[in-house]
């Protein structure tokens, strides 16, 4: 045979493969989004973690100005001016204002003690040195002690529910 009389082969002309789709992905991406929203679920678990301890960390650096003013100071009068003034807006941060803003005298240091109920520091507040807190910071010369009374304001602080009744967040 010839060149000449040879018949072309019947060739088709060169097709290109489909492209790639984006579409089902493939598994590494899955992983991938699936790690992302781990991370976003563990962020906000981080922080909603974080805020619920807030007042009770701004509650002790609180606790902890007063002492060490206390120490250089040495004035009972003033120990238990800041330290119903600290227990007041703590108390209003945690609880409705309705149930807690009213309060005074006894009533006051009756929501203190419930704060610590079951405590060894049961009653401290309307029966032993919590008392001071409604006294001292209306009487001239006053002797309270102070130590005590630090301690027994530091357990309440410490015995706050872990998310605000009055939250609304």
């Amino acid at each position: 045979m010839s060149p000449a009389t040879q018949q072309p082969l019947p060739l088709r002309d060169i097709h290109l493969p489909e492209p790639v789709s984006w579409w089902p992905l493939a598994p590494g991406w899955w992983g991938l989004a699936v790690l992302i929203l781990l991370l976003v679920g563990l962020l906000f678990l981080g922080r909603a973690l974080y805020r619920r301890g807030q007042l009770r960390r701004e509650a002790r650096q609180a606790l902890q100005a007063i002492e060490s003013r206390y120490k250089i100071h040495q004035n009972d009068q003033q120990l238990a001016a800041d330290l119903s003034t600290l227990l007041r807006r703590v108390a209003l941060s945690c609880s409705p204002r309705a149930e807690v803003a009213g309060l005074t005298g006894d009533a006051w240091l009756d929501f203190l003690d419930r704060g610590v109920a079951g405590s060894r520091f049961h009653k401290a507040f309307s029966t032993g040195v919590g008392r001071a807190l409604v006294e001292a910071p209306y009487r001239a010369a006053v002797k309270i002690e102070g130590a005590a009374l630090l301690k027994l304001c530091a357990a309440w602080v410490e015995a706050l529910p872990h998310k605000p009744e009055g939250s609304q967040a």
